[in-house]
């Protein structure tokens, strides 16, 4: 994976950092400032409307990878049946009777979804 690039421009050696807080913080609502120590950046401060985007878009694309891995899973158990196992197999004769004896309809959609 190809690491960002970082504008020179926005590298603020830490004792700096400290010194002109204000400074990188104000900056920081425009663009990230990278904060170094022994030219080795170690943080990154950015406007908080930016992170809540950055992490939003990291969730998307959490749940479309986990989407995506359950579709091929499912594929691969449609085309090889054989590499199933029944709920009773996975979950023992007990678990899997509990299981089937549950009404749907008890479970309010408020308590299966966020």
């Amino acid at each position: 994976m190809k690491k960002p690039k970082i504008d020179p421009e926005s590298i603020v050696n830490s004792s700096a950092a400290v010194k002109h807080f204000d400074e990188v913080m104000k900056k920081a609502k425009e663009t990230p400032q990278f904060i170094a120590e022994n030219e080795k950046v170690e943080l990154v401060v950015l406007d908080f409307t930016l992170y809540e985007r950055m992490s939003d878009a990291l969730l998307v694309l959490r749940e479309l990878a986990w989407e995506e891995e359950i579709a091929r899973r499912v594929e691969h158990s449609v085309a090889h049946p054989e590499d199933s196992l029944s709920l009773e197999e996975a979950l023992g004769k007990e678990a899997a009777e509990r299981i089937l004896k549950m009404d749907p309809e008890d479970i309010a959609d408020e308590d299966l979804f966020e």
